[in-house]
Parts: structure tokens; C-alpha cells; sequence
């Protein structure tokens, strides 16, 4: 399959307003490494992974087609992955999978964030003020 690069949402924590940026500035002007592009979600986020894939075309849409195992061995085989504090990033972060993980005032990262020596946390107010740019340095790529 090659590299990947994958951007986790989270509908009740994660608005759209950052979501179809994330996906433009992070999956679709991915260094040249990443290959194969992926978006996962919950079934009830597929409004907002439509929407980024409305953007991002290339990005192939896994929104309610993933389990822990699946989202597991995407992750083993990316070269990053973004996404707020949900369940999928601390799946992503236990197999190594460099990531950067995005909390809003709404959440303590000191309570929840996933843990891992290629984990990097970014914290903002409201994440639709959080610069893309910032999202994208915030990456460990090779």
C-alpha cells in the first residue's frame, strides 16, 4: 500500500471549520512520502468527511468503515496522522504512528491526551482559530 496519512475527526468535539482546512493543508499538500491518503470517522460524521472529500478528493473515505484493528494497522502503516482527542488517536499513538493530536478549551489534555514518544498536542481556545500551518509543523515527518 505505501505511506499514508490519516485524519481522524470527531463531530462533537471537531468542527468542520477545521476539518476541510486540516484536510487541504495536511492531506491534500502532503509532503511527496505520503502516497495514500485516508479519512476515518464514526458513521455519523460522514457529512463532515463527505465535505472534506468535496476538498480533497484524493482522500479516500473510510467514515464508518473502520474498527480497532483496521484503524490500527492504518496507523502502523502512515507516516502521520491529525486529529482531535478522541478514541482513534490513542489507537494511532499505541502503535508508534508519529500524530498530532488537537484539544480545544473544551478538553484537558493533561487528563485525556494520548501518550507516546511521537505524540505532539496542540491546544487552542476554538479550534477554528487554529492555524493550519501550525498543524503542519507540528508533524514528524520523515
Amino acid at each position: 500500500m505505501g505511506a499514508a496519512a490519516t485524519l481522524s475527526t470527531g463531530i462533537g468535539k471537531q468542527p468542520r471549520a477545521l476539518g476541510v482546512p486540516a484536510a487541504r493543508g495536511v492531506v491534500q499538500r502532503g509532503p511527496p512520502v505520503v502516497v495514500r491518503r485516508g479519512v476515518i470517522g464514526a458513521a455519523a460524521e460522514q457529512g463532515v468527511l463527505a465535505d472534506i472529500n468535496s476538498h480533497c478528493p484524493a482522500a479516500l473515505n473510510l467514515c464508518g468503515r473502520t474498527d480497532f484493528g483496521q484503524i490500527a494497522a492504518l496507523a502502523r502503516g502512515a507516516v502521520a496522522a491529525v486529529g482531535n482527542d478522541t478514541g482513534p488517536m490513542h489507537i494511532v499513538a499505541s502503535v508508534g504512528c508519529p500524530a498530532t493530536v488537537i484539544f480545544s478549551a473544551a478538553s484537558d489534555p493533561d487528563l485525556t491526551a494520548p501518550r507516546g514518544a511521537r505524540v505532539r498536542l496542540l491546544q487552542c481556545d476554538r479550534m477554528v482559530d487554529l492555524a493550519v500551518d501550525e498543524v503542519r509543523a507540528s508533524l514528524t515527518l520523515p
